[in-house]
């Protein structure tokens, strides 16, 4: 039997099964991942518990001259660096990636739901000005001659997370009748991790003085006086000679923003599941 191979491109299609079953993969791999996620935070600090282990290098090398090499090598990459840099780096490139997945698969399956119900899609294009109805008319000629590549292109392009997702929630709302959040919690939470993904990637994780105003989350970004942040350098000048800044610093080992966060996308999912898959 020759294989059936289901993609985000294959052609537009009238099968629920296939939909049905395109859908469910995305949500269990958003599930492992979160899973990944869960694990990972659960775990203080790898670095940490790398040199820890040191002392016992003497007895790994009786028993097994080989895995202590290893444990050697990795002292040797460790020696001069701050186990609290390595730590934060590693942080930050699990909530990059966390966030390039779940926009993902927000927009995946959506994308499937599009395919689905070409005629719901056309009315994400409105005709309110003549820009917006030649995209619409571009949009019914890539269904008419069963253009994926570009029918896609354009439905992703309305698939925004800017202003709180103004467009992706129009879009679940047009094509399935449903909110992409399930409540107003889940919503704050989640526009809080990309907020925290946009400060890594666009601020360098330097956070500002707006991004402590817009994210909810509050102890996520510390607000701290200058005297402050050069106390945690080692340095204490006096107060008489100190300016009044105030600066802001990315709090990424926070146990109750991740807890909230993987409570959340554990809520997103399920509402998903509940409210998508039964479509089909």
């Amino acid at each position: 039997m020759e294989e059936l191979i289901i993609d985000s491109l294959f052609n537009f299609t009238t099968d629920r099964s296939i939909i049905k079953s395109r859908i469910h993969s995305i949500i269990q791999t958003l599930n492992s991942d979160i899973m990944s996620f869960s694990s990972y935070v659960n775990v203080k600090n790898v670095f940490k518990i790398i040199v820890e282990a040191k002392p016992v290098w003497l007895e790994i090398q009786r028993v097994s001259p080989t895995f202590s090499s290893i444990f050697q090598y990795t002292a040797k990459r460790l020696n001069g660096m701050q186990l609290s840099d390595l730590a934060f780096f590693e942080k930050k490139m699990m909530i990059v990636s966390l966030v390039v997945i779940f926009e993902n698969f927000a927009k995946d399956v959506l994308l499937l739901g599009a395919f689905f119900y070409p005629d719901r899609a056309i009315k994400l294009f409105p005709e309110d000005t003549k820009d917006e109805k030649d995209k619409k008319k571009k949009v019914e000629s890539f269904i008419l001659n069963r253009d994926i590549l570009e029918f896609e292109s354009a439905i992703k392009n309305r698939l925004s997370f800017k202003k709180r997702a103004k467009g992706l929630k129009k879009a679940y709302l047009t094509i399935y009748n449903v909110d992409f959040f399930p409540n107003s919690e889940v919503e704050d939470i989640l526009h809080d991790l990309i907020g925290v993904r946009n400060i890594i990637i666009h601020e360098n994780a330097n956070p500002k003085q707006k991004d402590y105003e817009s994210i909810k989350f509050k102890d996520v970004i510390k607000r701290n006086s200058l005297e402050e942040d050069l106390k945690v350098i080692g340095s204490n000048p006096s107060k008489d000679i100190l300016p009044n800044v105030i600066t802001f610093r990315l709090n990424l080992f926070n146990n109750d923003f991740d807890g909230a966060v993987l409570s959340g996308m554990r809520s997103l999912i399920s509402h998903i599941s509940d409210k998508v898959l039964s479509q089909f």
